[in-house]
This record gives C-alpha cells, sequence and structure tokens, in this order.
C-alpha cells in the first residue's frame, strides 16, 4: 500500500490567464482545466477521490486583521481556523480547513466563493489548497486496486462492417491482473437495422442499462469486478467485467440470467491470467 502526505498547495501565478475581478481586487483565478488536471492526477496515484477528505485554503494580505475578520465568518460556514502567520516576506497567511468530498466542478465552485469572500475583506489573495487524510496525522492512503475510469472507444473494418471497442485505459497500470484472472464475457446478439451492422439507440441503451445491472449485481455480491471492455461488430455485443472470484460470480450470474428481463444475453467465465483478449482489444484499439 502507498501512502504519501499532503498534495502539494495549488498557487496562484501569472502563468493563470483567467481572472476574478472585483471592485477592491483583481485576482487570478484557477482554471478549471488545473483543478480537474488536479484530481486526475490523484486518481492516477490511487487516491479515491469521491472520499471525505481534509481540504485546506490559504489567504494571504499584509496585515492580520482583515484575516482575522474573514476567518470568523468561514467558521461560522464549518471551516476549522487553523493559524494566521507571518511568513519570512512579511506576509501574512490564514490557513483554514473542512473536512468534505469535491470533485473538479465543486471545488471550482468553492474557490468562486472564496474569491468572493478574500474581495470582500480587501485581502491581497486567496491563495489556493491543498489535500490530506482526514486526520491530519496520517498521510493520503493510496489504494492499488482502485482504477480511474478512462474509456475511449476506436472501430476498424473487419468483414466489411464497423467493428466497435470501448474500452478502459486504466487497465495499463493495474498491477493485479494475476489476481484478476477470469472474465465474465457478456454475450448480447441484437437486431441489424441498417448496413452498419451496429445495433439501434434502443438496443444499445437496452444492453448499456445490462452491463449496469451486472455490474450492480456483482457490487451487491461483495464480488470485487472491474469493466474492461466490449465490442460490437455484426449482431455481436460482448463485454469483457475481470473478476477473482469465478465461483461467486458464476452463481450470481445464473440467478441474474432466469430472472433478468433486460436484454436477452448469454455468458461464459473465461480464464485469462495474461489478459490476452484485453490485450488484443489494445491492440487493435
Amino acid at each position: 500500500m502507498n501512502l504519501f502526505s499532503r498534495l502539494p498547495l495549488l498557487t496562484l501565478s501569472a502563468l493563470f490567464t483567467l481572472f476574478f475581478s472585483c471592485k477592491n481586487k483583481v485576482y487570478n483565478e484557477i482554471p478549471l482545466k488545473q483543478i480537474e488536471d488536479f484530481y486526475t492526477d490523484m486518481k492516477e496515484k490511487g487516491v479515491n477521490t469521491d472520499t471525505t477528505m481534509l481540504y485546506g485554503y490559504f489567504f494571504t494580505n499584509e496585515t492580520g486583521k482583515p484575516l482575522e475578520a474573514a476567518a470568523e465568518e468561514l467558521k461560522k460556514k464549518d471551516f476549522q481556523f487553523v493559524k494566521i502567520y507571518q511568513s519570512e516576506d512579511n506576509t501574512y497567511w490564514l490557513h483554514v480547513e473542512r473536512k468534505e468530498k469535491h470533485n473538479g466542478h465543486t471545488l471550482y465552485a468553492l474557490n468562486k466563493e472564496l474569491y468572493d469572500l478574500a474581495s470582500r475583506y480587501n485581502l491581497q489573495s486567496y491563495d489556493g489548497y491543498d489535500v490530506g487524510n482526514v486526520d491530519p496525522n496520517k498521510s493520503i492512503q493510496t489504494d492499488s486496486y482502485f482504477v480511474p475510469e478512462d474509456f475511449s472507444a476506436s472501430d476498424f473494418v473487419k468483414d466489411g462492417h464497423p467493428f466497435v471497442i470501448v474500452m478502459n485505459n486504466a487497465f495499463e497500470k493495474f498491477i493485479h491482473k494475476e489476481e484478476f484472472c477470469y472474465f465474465i464475457k457478456v454475450k448480447c446478439k441484437y437486431e441489424i437495422v441498417d448496413e452498419r451492422k451496429l445495433p439501434s439507440d434502443t438496443q444499445l441503451n437496452a444492453m448499456d442499462n445490462l452491463d449496469h445491472a451486472i455490474e450492480g449485481l456483482l457490487k451487491a455480491k461483495n464480488i470485487k469486478n472491474y469493466y474492461v471492455f466490449r465490442t460490437t461488430h455484426m449482431t455481436d455485443r460482448n463485454c469483457f467485467i475481470a473478476i477473482s472470484d469465478k465461483e461467486a460470480a458464476d452463481q450470481a450470474m445464473r440467478s441474474f440470467q432466469k430472472t433478468s428481463k433486460i436484454f436477452p444475453f448469454n455468458y461464459e467465465i473465461i480464464k485469462d491470467k495474461k489478459w490476452k483478449n484485453y490485450k488484443l482489444a489494445k491492440k487493435s484499439h
């Protein structure tokens, strides 16, 4: 299990070209893309960003009194006051924290509020944020079993018709492939509606719903699983879900197949210790 300490503060600089304007100050704004990249980087390190974490927020000013006033307002919004301190260049810093969940868009929206607060108190800056474990005495814990969603689609012509592949590219860095050496291959037969021999939107939506239902079923049965890739070609749509517990998955799938009315399907469980099917699909992707 890899650990790394509190992620570094995202500070504002002249590199950012967007600005937050107000009657008192003009602030450089952290772009949404920068924040989204921040979360992407955490996910690639195996951090589950969907959980509650400790977010720190920082403000600067030439004097300390306005920071004290800003801190009082922030405390009313459930921010925890950490400290006001003076750096070597005589700048005063306010540090507050709050335990919360965020994604790129929600943190971007909160930043807007904090820029507004900084302007109302005529502060030198809202200087950015950092992220840490909810226990400040511990580092952020990474999970090597966590796989971010990095899906992309591609197609090529096979036997005169499109062969479509949708796959999660994040498995390139997955280190537990040998453990998850079984794949549920879910096989659907769809009706041809045009010369491309691809499914209609209605059929496609139904098959997508089937995939989601199977993932939900496995999760409900505490069967760890990963949706790896799927292929679509000339009436055949096959999806591959990696698992480690073959017997439990087979039992769950047999029961589900008898009762599901989402879309007709068959399945088989394949042992593929070296992930050859994935590599072949990746090569064609």
